[in-house]
């Protein structure tokens, strides 16, 4: 069973390696370098072992894993990332293992823990693995994916997008409400420097002496290399206290990586204009004196439209922005939004006014409220450009099978695809349309999984067409 599993992620792209029975170490000293998807390569390390199945994350395989398994993580995942359909697995244990897609603005380091998640990145050269179902836990229990949920049954996301924006303004100013730096006590700080970090803990230290360096430093001395060059030399000091002593090429590209995310925070608070709620819901603009009304209209489509409405957002078509409710709770994500729609960037005062300062709160409860028109509706929209493909459905004879590139109808009326093909079919006659939207739509119909020819094909009945040929 591991052969064929390590061999079926090979053919994803995932770079392989063997770990101890039953364990999460590497049985390769140097499995970064040598870890592999050559089928004669796993064959050698699987074939007639017990051995677990590691997946290297990074660019070489191209994902990354996001993990939580306390109370504080799962809240932070269903709020950063919520019902994403992407590849999940478990241990068996609290632990949920989410796989996305690398992306190439991650911080060149090999792990980041944020709220209560673990992103396992393995950037910078840095390595990362991890246990790959259906290796087993040191526990007992079996590494499994999550039902229809495993690589074969749908696609990898993209990183998401919210988390994108809380690793690129890595939030340590205290206006910011989402999410909280929590504070190193003066015990941390007397063992770092009195006693030196141990093994096991030496990576988080460092990371913690370079980002006290770095936030000592004013938006002008950030910019200075000397001053720099000067943090650094403090950093590698504080690392050869350490035991055993940290690399100084490590320290650099650490040194580095946090000054990129550091140099993203201020950047990111850096906008000139201040915003405050008065008494009446309204916002006042602090440098101009001028006062607008900000306000909110709920489009209630499927799913529903939130349009924010300020003076400035005038760059922006109507002169508002468009939320998704995910969005609309993250003022985070509104400010990200506000740049890209409306070319403003919203300062870091906006954050503390959008949840803290009770802002979301009035808006929602001042919002009007519009019925959104029939094709309006994203899943009636979706609906209908699957039901429009499928009108294009070739027939097949009895005993033939289909083809990857086409729709099919066999003899008794059933119908076959492979989701990718019908995603990018789908991509013509409707913008936007993201893999995780066609995917829930489909449930409507309850397709089978069937596989032809090693491809894993869509079936849905003839039955169940017809959920698509009454909205249309």
């Amino acid at each position: 069973m591991m052969l064929d599993e390590a061999l079926a992620y090979a053919r994803l792209g995932f770079k392989v390696l063997p770990l101890k029975n039953k364990d999460k170490i590497p049985i390769l000293q140097e499995w970064p370098k040598y870890a592999s998807s050559e089928e004669s390569q796993i064959l050698s390390w699987f074939e007639g072992t017990a051995s677990n199945i590691g997946i290297q994350l990074g660019p070489r395989s191209g994902i990354v894993d996001i993990e939580f398994d306390t109370d504080e993580g799962k809240r932070s995942a269903d709020r950063l990332i919520g019902d994403a359909i992407t590849p999940t697995y478990t241990s068996g244990s609290r632990s949920v293992h989410r796989i996305f897609k690398w992306w190439e603005g991650l911080p060149d380091q090999a792990v980041v823990k944020l709220l209560g998640i673990e992103i396992r990145i393995g950037g910078g050269n840095r390595g990362a693995q991890s246990v790959f179902p259906p290796s087993v836990h040191p526990s007992g229990s079996i590494y499994r994916w999550l039902p229809g949920l495993s690589p074969e049954d749908v696609p990898i996301m993209d990183f998401p997008e919210s988390i994108r924006v809380l690793l690129a303004n890595d939030p340590l100013d205290e206006a910011v409400t989402i999410p909280q730096r929590q504070r190193r006590t003066q015990d941390h700080w007397d063992r770092i420097l009195g006693k030196g970090s141990q093994e096991g803990t030496r990576n988080d230290d460092i990371t913690s002496v370079i980002g006290l360096l770095l936030r000592g430093l004013s938006d002008e001395a950030i910019e200075d290399q000397q001053q720099l060059l000067n943090c650094l030399k403090l950093a590698k000091a504080t690392g050869k206290l350490f035991s055993p002593p940290l690399d100084e090429k490590e320290i650099e590209k650490s040194f580095k990586s946090i000054l990129k995310r550091d140099r993203n925070r201020r950047a990111s608070i850096s906008a000139s204009v201040i915003v405050r709620p008065n008494v009446d819901g309204q916002i006042d603009n602090l440098e101009s004196g001028a006062t607008g009304d900000w306000h909110l209209t709920i489009v209630r489509g499927d799913p529903p439209i939130y349009e924010l409405y300020a003076p400035q957002f005038a760059q922006a078509p109507g002169g508002k922005i468009e939320l998704s409710g995910e969005q609309l709770l993250s003022s985070r994500s509104v400010a990200l939004e506000a740049l890209k729609q409306a070319e403003m960037g919203l300062p870091s005062a906006f954050h503390k006014l959008w949840n803290q300062g009770g802002l979301l709160e009035a808006l929602v409860q001042t919002a009007e409220k519009e019925e959104a028109p029939d094709e309006l509706k994203r899943h009636i929209q979706i609906k209908q450009a699957i039901f429009d493909q499928i009108q294009n459905r070739k027939q097949l004879k009895e005993g033939d099978e289909p083809s990857p590139r086409g729709i099919w109808e066999f003899p008794n009326g059933d119908v076959a695809f492979i989701f990718r093909y019908l995603h990018a079919m789908l991509q013509i006659s409707l913008r936007r349309i993201t893999q995780p939207e066609l995917s829930k739509t489909l449930r409507d119909c309850a397709p089978r999984k069937v596989k032809y020819n090693g491809k894993r094909y869509f079936v849905i009945s003839r039955s169940k067409l017809k959920t698509l040929d009454d909205v249309a």
